[in-house]
């Protein structure tokens, strides 16, 4: 599947004051698959200048050196839509095909796949 048959989404039908869960670059960890929305702010605040996104999103890090150490999470809100960094790409799996844990742990996957950079070693450093 490639990722532009994702679909995308923005938010309608919410009150300027009504809260939303915000999760900035720092709630995603490089070590966890899951960012939990811990900080709520007025929607008003956050409709520009955002990422937008909803529950069981996969969001994942646009900028090194956050991609390259592998920020990458499953977006879990308490609201119907979130927002968050603009450092973020958004991926929407279509539930009907896939579920989006499955992206991360593929993206973790290949990551730890690459090939190690080819450079001669010294005897010094082998193990006897």
């Amino acid at each position: 599947m490639n990722l532009r048959d994702t679909s995308t989404f923005k938010a309608k039908d919410v009150a300027p004051d009504e809260p939303v869960d915000f999760l900035p670059m720092s709630a995603v960890s490089a070590d966890l698959t899951t960012a939990c929305a811990t900080e709520q702010r007025p929607f008003s605040e956050v409709q520009k200048g955002y990422t937008n996104f909803a529950d069981g999103d996969v969001l994942l890090a646009k900028i090194t050196p956050c991609f390259e150490n592998g920020k990458i999470a499953f977006a879990k809100i308490n609201t119907k839509y979130g927002f968050g960094s603009t450092e973020f790409h958004v991926v929407r799996a279509d539930k009907d095909r896939l579920d989006g844990r499955y992206l991360i742990h593929f993206r973790l996957l290949t990551r730890s796949l690459q090939p190690a950079p080819r450079q001669r070693t010294p005897m010094s450093c082998a193990i006897p």
